[in-house]
């Protein structure tokens, strides 16, 4: 007997189609910050291919967690949009809107607060871009 464990690619309309176009974002990003802390992103899928997990946790000079942030990247279908939903480590919640803009750039904003973000991940690097704060993350 031969048993083989082939993927099964989804329908280009599915849910696990429109959360696949970020792959470009899976793995393990550090970035340097202006106050000697870092910021690492990790981004994975989950068991069936339907979200992008992730999390964010930023570090001060002293390796001391200020800020962390897990969150599930999947397709929303009631507003036809890429959602990431969001909890910090004091509860609160959050989403944030992916857009393309286009094959190499997402334009990610906040329905709570109007903020948006850029990201352009490249094989090695991922360029965050927020107001006038610029982090460039290596993949690790």
């Amino acid at each position: 007997m031969h048993i083989t464990n082939a993927r099964v690619l989804p329908a280009e309309d599915s849910a696990a189609a429109r959360v696949a176009v970020l792959k470009a974002f899976v793995g393990t990003w550090e970035a340097n910050l202006p106050n000697g802390g870092t910021r690492q992103w990790s981004f994975g899928w989950s068991p069936e291919h339907l979200f992008l997990n992730n999390r964010m946790v930023s570090r001060d000079a002293n390796g001391d967690p200020t800020f962390i942030l897990n969150g599930t990247i999947g397709w929303d279908a009631a507003n036809e949009q890429l959602t990431n939903w969001c909890v910090d480590a004091l509860g609160e919640q959050m989403t944030f809107v992916w857009k393309a803009t286009n094959t190499a750039q997402w334009n990610v904003s906040s329905p709570q607060n109007g903020a948006t973000w850029e990201f352009t991940p490249t094989a090695d690097t991922m360029t965050w871009v927020h107001s006038d704060e610029r982090l460039t993350f290596k993949k690790r």
